[in-house]
């Protein structure tokens, strides 16, 4: 008997985790929510070039200290080519949109990567999800994409965000804590 389609998922081992949650029924929503925090870390370590982050923050903190403001939106748009793929051209982008409007502040700084996250976060479901429509069967597939969709909703990604801009002194959560007791195992209902 199979483990599950969420074995043969071509995803790194940490959104398998959260595809095994999303399917089995013994994982609460909150389970799914924290096994996406280190898939999203993870991602991010991968995708986002390093100092990215440290340079959008210097220039917008140091647009915080001038009297007369410059074009952010441009300074930033600048590191385009420096910010590697995926989740790092998102925070880009929506740092531009932010500045576009206004000048940005460190705030707006976590709004853009916690937008940026929960888009990876749906490309990540959306891949679980089609992965399970071709291995397993469509009525099964709409359960993980429900649940996955809850979990992504109660995630706690402007905490993530926050952990990646380095405003908090928490690290990201490199992985999930492994149950492998009896009294460790998913909550029963």
């Amino acid at each position: 008997m199979s483990d599950g389609p969420h074995r043969s998922l071509p995803m790194k081992r940490n959104w398998k985790s959260v595809a095994e949650r999303a399917d089995n029924r013994s994982f609460g929503v909150d389970d799914i929510s924290t096994a996406m925090i280190p898939a999203l870390a993870g991602d991010c370590r991968d995708e986002i070039r390093p100092g990215l982050i440290d340079r959008v923050r210097g220039i917008v903190e140091e647009q915080e200290s001038l009297l007369i403001k410059d074009n952010v939106g441009d300074r930033i748009a600048a590191l385009r080519a420096e910010a590697g793929h995926g989740i790092g051209q998102r925070f880009i982008d929506n740092v531009v949109r932010i500045a576009a409007k206004d000048i940005p502040e460190t705030v707006d700084l976590v709004e853009a990567m916690t937008a940026a996250l929960a888009e990876r976060a749906t490309r990540g479901s959306w891949q679980v999800e089609e992965h399970y429509l071709r291995a397993s069967t469509a009525s099964r597939a709409n359960n993980v994409r429900a649940r996955l969709e809850q979990g992504r909703l109660g995630a706690a990604l402007d905490g993530l965000a926050r952990q990646i801009l380095r405003l908090d002194n928490d690290r990201p959560a490199r992985s999930i804590a492994k149950r492998d007791g009896l009294e460790e195992g998913p909550r029963l209902k």
